[in-house]
């Protein structure tokens, strides 16, 4: 199998693994494949490919792209419902505020 064919399968499987950690709320693992994942694409993307196997690699970069944006809405979504609970404790703090100062 050409190397870079077998990186490429490489960063899918890293992409994968991110879409996987973000579906279960493992964030900090997802930061550390992403970390490895980046230099793999990096390596991947400063390649020079040789004529036989870029279809093949376009397929591959397709997929790891299709993936890491599901992992982008995951993840935006993840934030999304953190901003709306750091609002909701914000809210809940000033009314306790207010609480104390009524006693």
């Amino acid at each position: 199998m050409n190397p870079l064919i077998k990186l490429a399968e490489e960063a899918l499987e890293q992409s994968t693994h991110m879409e996987t950690c973000a579906q279960q709320g493992k964030w900090d693992e997802l930061t550390d494949v992403q970390a490895v994942h980046t230099k793999t694409v990096e390596t991947i993307m400063l390649t020079e490919a040789e004529e036989d196997i870029k279809a093949q690699l376009r397929t591959l970069l397709l997929e790891i792209k299709a993936t890491n944006n599901r992992t982008i809405s995951l993840a935006n979504d993840f934030k999304k419902t953190l901003v709306k609970e750091k609002k909701t404790l914000g809210q809940g703090a000033k009314m306790q505020k207010m609480l104390n100062a009524l006693k």
